[in-house]
């Protein structure tokens, strides 16, 4: 779970909003993502590093925001705002085609986010005009105002209260999440 504040949710939110996610995925409101085609930044197919599931707006559980994402890029993004030449950097490298080695061990990713180096990188895709990093950067996925995400994020609160207090509960109701 969440250890830190991300963007403008606090740690509860991103809890609030995970959990519901996985509420909803084990009472059926619908499925996962799949992660069968890969990281959506670098192209780092299934089955050569963890690949995960990173949200911007944690006040939308719907699984279509999620983003398919590998270990390293997902570190990197949640770095981008302590280096952030080298989030540009890391940015422009994987548009160009770059994706570097999955390791364990995220110091060499924050090594070449400081250093502005491609520590390994080998350049194995195509050129793209942007990538899903991109996206993220310029706030595609965070919807609406901040009000509206602060409204929606009051109701994944008034659903989890709901679902705590042991009421049967279904996500497709009036309320936004």
């Amino acid at each position: 779970m969440a250890r830190k504040p991300y963007l403008e949710f606090s740690i509860e939110d991103r809890h609030v909003g995970a959990s519901m996610y996985v509420y909803g995925l084990k009472n059926g409101w619908f499925e996962n993502k799949s992660k069968e085609n890969g990281c959506e930044a670098c192209l780092m197919p299934l089955g050569s590093g963890p690949i995960e599931l990173h949200r911007e707006d944690y006040s939308i559980i719907d699984p279509s925001e999620l983003i398919v994402i590998c270990y390293r890029c997902h570190r990197v993004l949640h770095m981008r705002d302590r280096y952030p030449e080298g989030w540009d950097f890391y940015r422009e490298k994987v548009r160009e085609g770059y994706r570097w080695p999955w390791t364990k061990d995220i110091g060499p990713a924050a090594g070449a986010m400081r250093s502005m180096n491609l520590n390994g990188a080998r350049l194995v895709n195509e050129p793209r005009d942007r990538t899903v990093l991109d996206n993220i950067h310029d706030g595609v996925y965070l919807k609406g105002t901040p009000e509206d995400r602060q409204n929606r994020l009051k109701n994944l609160y008034k659903l989890e209260a709901e679902i705590k207090s042991g009421s049967q509960v279904t996500l497709f109701d009036d309320r936004q999440y």
